[in-house]
């Protein structure tokens, strides 16, 4: 490719001395014999002034054959590649299968069902707590009543409420119960509750058999 030079002394007067190096860069072409031709270095020999002339001798270097460069096996990388894809994908699929299969049991409830299973949320959280009982029973009846009947609490007043209820095909008792219960439970989430040890646990009682009888 080409070659470098410098130039560094030491000493001074007649005891100095100069060296000039020279670094060769060498990228080979092929392998075998290569040859460094010789340099002439010409200088001038002081105090005298006397100009003269180096001739470095002719080099020659071994120039080995290419070192082998080892080709990537790519079908085992491949091969490893698909597989982690492949079992990615099975994974992928079982879990939106398994998805699909929670979110298709949890359709099948019925809003009967749901109602039971909120009740028991709503007992284990509200304890002995009417007004959070209450607030909590709201909703659930509510949800009941929309899913069930397809009554939308929040748009009627109590009369409208229990007359939709009663035109459900329950019993003028079960009816009576139902729409009692949601306006009352409406009326204690804005009002102080007062209640006796042991009425959160009658009230989740009676609710309970409401449901399970109709």
């Amino acid at each position: 490719k080409g070659f470098t030079s410098s130039i560094s002394s030491q000493g001074s007067g007649k005891d100095e001395i100069s060296v000039k190096t020279y670094k060769y860069t060498l990228i080979p072409t092929s392998s075998g014999k290569g040859t460094i031709d010789p340099i002439n270095i010409p200088y001038v020999m002081l105090p005298d002034s006397i100009p003269g002339e180096l001739v470095t001798e002719a080099m020659t270097v071994q120039i080995h054959d290419p070192v082998p460069v080892e080709e990537t096996d790519w079908t085992n990388i491949i091969l490893i590649v698909t597989v982690i894809a492949i079992v990615f994908v099975v994974i992928v699929v079982f879990f939106l299968m398994w998805l699909k299969k929670k979110g298709a049991k949890e359709d099948l409830k019925s809003p009967k069902e749901k109602a039971i299973e909120d009740l028991d949320i709503l007992k284990n959280v509200a304890g002995n707590d009417m007004k959070i009982f209450q607030n909590g029973l709201h909703q659930l009846l509510k949800d009941f009543v929309s899913l069930q009947y397809l009554i939308n609490v929040e748009t009627l007043d109590d009369d409208e409420l229990i007359k939709s209820i009663m035109e459900c095909g329950l019993s003028k008792s079960d009816g009576d119960k139902l729409a009692g219960w949601i306006i009352k439970a409406k009326q204690d989430k804005f009002r102080p509750v007062v209640s006796a040890p042991g009425d959160t646990i009658r009230l989740e009682t009676e609710v309970r058999e409401f449901f399970s009888n109709i």
